[in-house]
Parts: C-alpha cells; structure tokens; sequence
C-alpha cells in the first residue's frame, strides 16, 4: 500500500477513477457476501447452510477490509496509515484463512485443516511484527500461500474428477489464478515491473472478476 499523502499527488481524474474503482470493489464483495446469505436460505442441507454462512463471512470482510483500505487512502491522515494499514490487511488474512477454512472442512479433509493452520500463523506474523517493511514481506507471503494453497487443492480436485465436478473445479481455478494476478501488482510494482498508477487502476476490476468467479464457482459446486 501507499502511505496515505501518497494518493493526494495522484493527479485528477486519475485519483478519482481509482477511488471509484475501489468502491465499487467494496460494494460488489460485499453484495456476494449477502448473496450468499439468500442461498443460504433457500438450501435445506445442514452442511451447506454451513458452507454458505462461511463463504458468507469470507466476501464481507474482503468487502469490510476495502472500505477500511478506501478510508486509508483517500480520506485519512499520514498519523493512521500504519494503524488502518494494519486492521485492513489483517482483516483480509482472516478473509482468506476462512476461505481455506471452508474448503477444508465441506470440500477437501484430506488436508485435516493443514492450510487454515498456515493461515492463523501467518496472521499472528503479520500482528506482532511492528516494523513495516518486514510485515510487508509476512503479507505478500501469507497472501500468497492463502491463495496458491487453496489452488494447489484444486488442481488436485480438477486432475483427480471429471464431468461437472471438474468443470466447477476449472472454473474456482480460473477465479483464484486471477486473484493471484491483482494481488500480485504490488509485488510487481515493487520490483519495477510495473508502473504504481496502473497497478491502482487495473487491480481493483481484476480482484472484483476474481472474487465473482470464485464465488460463483463455490455456490454452483455445492448445489
């Protein structure tokens, strides 16, 4: 993340293209959160009223942590960029973790919640670790593990099924190959294989497609 004065020298419209990109972020995590709320009700299984209360809380606090990132960026003093900086990101490794979470206790146990594990140390890493640049590089690989774990299972899943079960498979695979993609720009911006501006531009609408076909993907797989 930029420190917060660092998106006041972003010139018009460029900033504001990049704080509606990012609303719309928010707002559309947030709408597949409590949509998945109404399958929730319409499913009459146990084990997928479960599943959808957890994919449910998943999209709500990525939808939270993009309403805390927008408040950090645009609207918020340098004093609180370590402080927002911090709740929001840690609220998205939680996101995360209970997205391994929910794909290791309704769809693949083999794993007997190994990934989650990973998941809940690299947030206590991440919250104890004071210093900015070390608990950089604890986000950019815990965010990384949570994403690439998850795919790894379903590679598994799409190698080892066929028919419909596969295709749902591909699907979540396609959604999370791109997540990984616009979680990584500011890994590539780091590294100067980016420009910052367009890294800010094309990160949000990339996770927002992510996030929908992984979500989609999700509530057709446990139908």
């Amino acid at each position: 993340m930029l420190f917060v004065s660092a998106f006041d020298v972003i010139p018009e419209p460029t900033r504001s293209i990049i704080m509606v990109l990012n609303i719309v972020l928010a707002i559309g995590c947030l709408l597949l959160g409590f949509s998945a709320i109404l399958f929730l009700k319409k499913s009459e299984s146990a084990v997928n009223k479960n599943f959808y209360v957890g994919l449910s809380i998943v999209f709500i606090l990525v939808g939270i942590a993009r309403v805390i990132f927008i408040y950090h960026d645009f609207f918020a003093t340098d004093e609180y960029d370590i402080l927002l900086w911090k709740i929001a990101n840690f609220v998205v490794l939680i996101g995360f973790t209970s997205l391994s979470y929910i794909i290791e206790t309704h769809i693949y146990k083999r794993t007997k919640h190994v990934f989650t594990l990973i998941g809940v140390v690299f947030i206590a890493l991440y919250m104890i670790i004071f210093d900015k640049a070390i608990a950089t590089i604890i986000l950019y690989i815990g965010t990384a593990a949570l994403l690439l774990l998850p795919l790894l299972l379903y590679i598994i899943i799409a190698k080892n099924s066929t028919g419909e079960l596969r295709k749902k498979a591909l699907v979540i695979i396609g959604g999370m190959v791109i997540l990984i993609v616009a979680q990584g720009t500011g890994l590539i911006v780091t590294i100067g294989l980016m420009d910052k501006t367009f890294s800010l531009i094309i990160g949000p609408p990339l996770a927002l497609v992510g996030f929908f076909i992984v979500w989609y993907g999700f509530v057709t797989q446990s139908r």
